[in-house]
């Protein structure tokens, strides 16, 4: 009996359970790892569909086929001709890039091999080159590649200058870099000197314009003074002419050399009746007087007249 009352001590230390109320026990790694089939299956997919694309990549490469000079070459043509041709608006000269097509036949006739100084000299620019691109670089190993490149490079055309036909040279000669240079800062210093030249030019033009155009303002009034002046002028004589009295046409016969003013010798005064000569001499004495006292009076009639007429223009004016 012992026994059993040990085991049902111990048998009471489990928990017990109902339908309703059950216990969630938990989950292992073996049952956790087989709930999850569909993410594997995914994953499985993606790695297919990544594999099949780097196939077809390396599929398209392997068909890819590498193009031919000839093909290269009329790629070149199609895109210089595709370029868009620079505005005609430059105030400069340009080069425009024209593409020339030579028949083999005249390659084959009229071209020939370059010479050996223009192949040494060939050869001589690309060493300055080579050692222009080894020093540049400061890695000693990407130094070496480098001038193992170049050597090749310089090898190879080395022994292709000899075959390739070279067109003929031009009537002007060969071309020399340092005598064009000289000559175009010779024409930049002409040039130069002929814009200070034409800016002074200008500068004396536009003052001898100023001038000008100063003068003519000048004549254009001195020419509008005249006018008026004119016209008040001819209003003056008008009215002047209106004031004065007009020219009688009849002769006068009270003139001094008429009424005897003047002494004539064959005047009929001049008598010797001695009963005639007293009323004569009173006569001459009065007439005299009338003389003298006349001409004190012919300033007054000029200054009469001129301030008449100053007097009229002031008036119309």
């Amino acid at each position: 009996m012992a026994p059993r009352k040990s085991g049902e001590s111990s048998r009471s230390t489990v928990p017990k359970t109902n339908k309703g109320n059950r216990v969630k026990k938990p989950k292992t790694r073996n049952q956790s790892s087989n709930q999850g089939p569909t993410s594997v299956s995914k994953r499985a997919k993606k790695s297919k569909n990544r594999a099949s694309d780097a196939g077809g990549e390396n599929a398209t490469k392997r068909t890819r086929k590498r193009p031919s000079l000839r093909e290269v070459e009329d790629l070149e043509e199609s895109i210089v001709d595709d370029r868009p041709e620079p505005p005609t608006s430059r105030e400069f000269s340009y080069l425009k890039p024209t593409t020339k097509k030579i028949s083999q036949d005249v390659i084959s006739t009229e071209w020939n091999k370059l010479p050996d100084p223009a192949q040494k000299r060939i050869v001589e620019i690309m060493r300055a080159a080579k050692r222009e691109v080894v020093n540049q670089s400061q890695n000693a190993k990407r130094a070496m590649e480098a001038e193992e490149v170049v050597e090749h490079l310089i090898s190879r055309m080395s022994s292709r200058l000899g075959r390739l036909p070279m067109p003929p040279s031009s009537k002007e000669g060969s071309f020399n870099l340092e005598k064009l240079l000289e000559k175009k800062r010779n024409l930049d210093l002409q040039s130069t000197a002929t814009l200070n030249s034409i800016k002074i030019i200008k500068a004396e033009i536009e003052r001898e314009q100023d001038q000008l155009d100063a003068e003519r303002e000048r004549l254009e009034k001195l020419e509008t003074d005249g006018e008026s002046e004119e016209r008040m002028w001819n209003e003056q004589t008008k009215n002047l002419g209106l004031s004065l009295p007009l020219e009688s046409s009849n002769d006068n016969d009270d003139d001094p050399d008429q009424i005897g003013l003047m002494e004539d010798s064959d005047s009929i005064f001049d008598e010797d009746d001695p009963d005639l000569a007293p009323v004569l001499s009173e006569l001459m004495n009065h007439l005299r007087s009338i003389r003298a006292n006349t001409q004190q009076f012919e300033g007054v009639a000029t200054a009469l007249t001129t301030s008449s007429m100053a007097v009229n223009a002031m008036l119309t004016g």
